[in-house]
C-alpha cells in the first residue's frame, strides 16, 4: 500500500478535513483523482472557483454514469447515461448499460428519440404496443385562461389544436366538448 487514510485526512495544507480524505490545492496531472478496485464511492463533490467539470472519458467502449437505487422493499432499479462509443449518440437507458433498454436519445444532428434509437424527426416519439399510444400536454388549472394545446407551425401559417378549462372564458370561438380546433 503506497497511503492508507484511516479516518480523516487531508492534503495541500487544508488543516480542517471536510471528508476521509481533502485534497486542497491545484491538481494539475491528467488523472486528477483515480479511484478504482471495488470501492464504493458514496459521495464526490468537486468545487472550483471558476469551472467545476467531471470528465468521463473511455476511448475503446461507452462513457457512462451509471446509477444505482435499492429499496428496503429489495427493488433494485439501475440507470445508465452517457455516450455510445459506437453511434456518438447520447443514451439515458433503464439498465445497468447504454444500448439495452434505451429510453432517451439524442443524435448528432440533435434528433431527440423517446422510445426509439433511431429518432428520424426533431422530437420522435415511439411506443410499439398494440394498445394507444399518447402524448399528454396537461394544465390542470380551472382558470378562466386555462388552455393546453399543441401548435403545428410553418412559416406564415401555424394550426392550434387544444382543451379549454371548465372555467374557460371564450370569445368569438367555436367550442366542441371543451376543445379547439
Amino acid at each position: 500500500e503506497k497511503f492508507t487514510v484511516a479516518g480523516n485526512a487531508y492534503i495541500g495544507g487544508n488543516l480542517t478535513a471536510t471528508g476521509t480524505l481533502s485534497v486542497l490545492g491545484g491538481l494539475t496531472s491528467l488523472s486528477n483523482l483515480l479511484v478504482t478496485g471495488s470501492t464504493t464511492l458514496q459521495n464526490f463533490t468537486a468545487q472550483a472557483a471558476t469551472t467545476t467539470r467531471l470528465n468521463i472519458w473511455n476511448g475503446a467502449a461507452d462513457s457512462f454514469i451509471k446509477l444505482t437505487a435499492s429499496t428496503t422493499g429489495g427493488l433494485t432499479q439501475n440507470w445508465a447515461l452517457g455516450v455510445d462509443n459506437t453511434s456518438g449518440k447520447f443514451r439515458i437507458s433503464s439498465s445497468t448499460a447504454l444500448g439495452t433498454n434505451d429510453r432517451f436519445v439524442i443524435d448528432g444532428s440533435g434528433n431527440v428519440g423517446i422510445g426509439t434509437t433511431g429518432p428520424t424527426y426533431n422530437l420522435h416519439l415511439q411506443k410499439n404496443q398494440n394498445a394507444q399510444t399518447a402524448v399528454g400536454v396537461e394544465n390542470t388549472t380551472s382558470g378562466t385562461g386555462a388552455y393546453a394545446n399543441f401548435v403545428a407551425k410553418a412559416d406564415a401559417g401555424e394550426i392550434f389544436f387544444g382543451a379549454m378549462s371548465s372555467g374557460y372564458t371564450t370569445s368569438n370561438q367555436y367550442i366542441a366538448d371543451s376543445g379547439l380546433i
